[in-house]
């Protein structure tokens, strides 16, 4: 079930600015020379595919077969440099639409920024010249730190009119050119709070923008939300004449906003107004007294403040989490980690509070752990492997660590029990198993490399 967040700080906002400046028109890619069109069959998923005109550069795509003459595209960024994720995972929502879903490989964390920035935007040139795309329906998108990389590509590139930033985002830049922004957040993701924070900015910012709150952790989202992002997008596309107004799709939209929320919420009457104007646009003079009437409510003010206080104390409970893992030592976490699990089970504000701060301290684990590995500190990354194991025991990657850091000792035995319990909780990277150095002290063993086939089979489907 998704939900809608309700900032504060957006009724202030809206009442003293005027609408968004829509961006400039999208540039269509140049026409002179048409090189010769890439021969993919439509409605499959073509995985690891060679980017047409830049063979050194690597994609999934999605072609529908039922599309218009030019077609909307969306190229998608993984964190992981993993472009099948997100192709996989909406190529029946590019179907139904008509869109172009590409995901790119050659974006990924550990490089530096601009190397993946010149990536992306090599691959969206050589897209827009081997297939027709509609110049003014550009699209990126992202998770984690691809989300990141699609909003600096997208603030370079003219022609891209609109980005869907999921578990992370970044705050507008002075001058920043204009361009649409969708975010999309788990409930439970450690980036929540930022993002919070960054559709503040952007509101701030007159920057066209929509937050929306999903239930779960740092993921890419499901694909109806996603859908709900491309929604959101036309409806731009709309506004700014780049693609025709459908008021039948409109009046729905808004019939939908209408009965969301909800009833005894004080937040509710705002956060339907919020969305009327972040979706369907308008004149935000016709919003004015509507929104005072529902800030001057007191349950309203109230809530404002609940939300206020509560934001400050997530910053407060995160720097904390940050300090105790630095300091204190395994008997600590043990306990610990039991506590805030039992407290994150709560189905309320505290409890997704709580696992917020779980998973904050499980990615933190996972990145002390695999920074004193690099640093030959077995001792350290011993005890950041067994806090991980405690806090996210359902994580495969703690049984991964633990098997590397067997390795290392060289105990065959011990690292191989860790790799089976691995995969039991999901683990399915064969190339990592194959290719991973700590892993070389099983290559004698002919159920290894059976592994890895079995892993290499279930990757493939």
């Amino acid at each position: 079930m998704k939900r809608m967040i309700m900032i504060w700080c957006l009724a202030i906002v809206a009442m003293s600015c005027g609408e968004s400046t829509p961006s400039a028109e999208p540039m269509a890619a140049p026409q002179d020379t048409l090189p010769a069109k890439p021969s993919l069959a439509p409605d499959q998923l073509h995985r690891q595919v060679p980017v047409p005109g830049a063979e050194d550069l690597q994609m999934s795509i999605f072609l529908p077969s039922q599309r218009p003459a030019q077609a909307p595209l969306i190229l998608a960024l993984d964190a992981q440099g993993d472009g099948d994720r997100p192709v996989k995972e909406y190529q029946d929502l590019a179907a139904q639409r008509g869109w172009i879903l590409v995901g790119s490989h050659n974006s990924q964390n550990g490089r530096p920024a601009q190397q993946n920035i010149t990536a992306v935007s090599r691959t969206l040139d050589q897209l827009l010249a081997h297939y027709e795309v509609d110049p003014g329906r550009i699209y990126l998108a992202g998770f984690s730190g691809g989300a990141r990389i699609a909003y600096l590509t997208a603030a370079q590139r003219q022609e891209v009119a609109g980005v869907v930033t999921c578990g992370a985002g970044m705050a507008p830049q002075p001058q920043e050119r204009g361009f649409s922004v969708f975010g999309i957040v788990g409930d439970e993701d450690f980036n929540y709070l930022e993002m919070v924070q960054v559709h503040m900015a952007l509101t701030t910012g007159g920057k066209p923008n929509w937050l929306e709150v999903v239930d779960g952790g740092h993921t890419w989202p499901p694909a109806e939300t996603m859908g709900d992002a491309w929604d959101w997008l036309d409806f731009r596309a709309m506004e700014y004449g780049t693609l025709p107004v459908d008021s039948a799709r409109l009046e729905a939209c808004q019939k939908k906003i209408q009965a969301e929320g909800e009833p005894n919420d004080p937040r509710n009457e705002m956060q339907r107004l919020e969305k009327e104007l972040s979706w369907l646009g308008g004149d935000i003079e016709e919003f004015r007294p509507r929104l005072q009437a529902a800030q001057r409510k007191l349950a309203y003010r109230q809530a404002v403040m609940e939300d206020r206080q509560r934001m400050e104390e997530e910053a407060r409970l995160r720097q904390d989490f940050q300090f105790k893992l630095q300091t204190e030592g395994l008997d600590f976490w043990e306990k610990e980690a039991r506590r805030l699990r039992k407290e994150g089970e709560q189905d309320n504000e505290d409890g997704k509070m709580t696992m917020r701060g779980v998973n904050l301290l499980s990615l933190l684990s996972y990145s002390y752990t695999n920074e004193f590995l690099a640093q030959q500190d077995l001792i350290n990354a011993e005890k950041y492997a067994q806090i991980y194991e405690w806090i996210d025991p359902e994580n495969s990657e703690w049984a991964v660590l633990q098997a590397k850091l067997a390795g290392r000792r060289q105990n065959a035995d011990e690292t191989w029990s860790h790799l089976q319990t691995a995969v039991k909780l999901g683990f399915l990277d064969a190339d990592r198993l194959q290719s991973d150095p700590d892993f070389i002290l099983l290559h004698s063993r002919p159920d290894f490399f059976s592994l890895v086939d079995s892993l290499a089979q279930l990757e493939a489907n």
